[in-house]
């Protein structure tokens, strides 16, 4: 599958107003298969539910500061470590995941995780290329399900798109 693409996401809450639009790039990382049964991902894997590939991504620059900001992300503050994308062919959605460590333990005293998701983009196909919108325009629809830090908001659609290779 693919090594790594780029997709950019752009916002404006007033679309009357063009000087609003808010632009994030980010570079998603190779797509992975989900782990089978027996594999030592496997059970933290089983959340994928029907989610066929999943991977890392990149942050990029962003339109508010014009350079790599972690202030400027999807999704919550949290460590880039816990967020990931997944992608399933049957929906047609990527979706931008966060991984939240809950207070407290399990009956077996391990740590207890929520998955969280931060964005979906929908209308998505996967390549040999990377993502894409299956949209022949090459731009794309999507939704901001978790307040993302001071770029992404609830309440507005995002628009995006697809770049084959990019590099930060």
């Amino acid at each position: 599958m693919f090594k790594s693409c780029k997709l950019s996401l752009m916002q404006n809450q007033y679309p009357n107003n063009p000087n609003t639009l808010r632009r994030l790039n980010i570079k998603l990382l190779e797509a992975q298969a989900v782990p089978v049964q027996g594999t030592a991902m496997y059970e933290w894997m089983v959340a994928m539910q029907d989610y066929q590939w999943w991977g890392e991504w990149r942050l990029g620059t962003n339109s508010q500061t014009g350079r790599v900001d972690t202030g400027y992300t999807i999704g919550s503050s949290a460590p880039q470590e816990e967020k990931f994308w997944r992608y399933s062919g049957q929906t047609r959605e990527l979706r931008f995941m966060e991984r939240w460590k809950m207070t407290g333990t399990d009956e077996n005293g391990d740590e207890i995780y929520e998955l969280k998701v931060a964005l979906i983009l929908h209308e998505a196909r996967i390549t040999a290329k990377g993502i894409e919108p299956f949209d022949p325009s090459g731009t794309g629809r999507g939704t901001v399900e978790l307040r993302s830090s001071n770029i992404l908001m609830p309440g507005y659609y995002v628009d995006w798109e697809f770049y084959p290779s990019w590099k930060f």
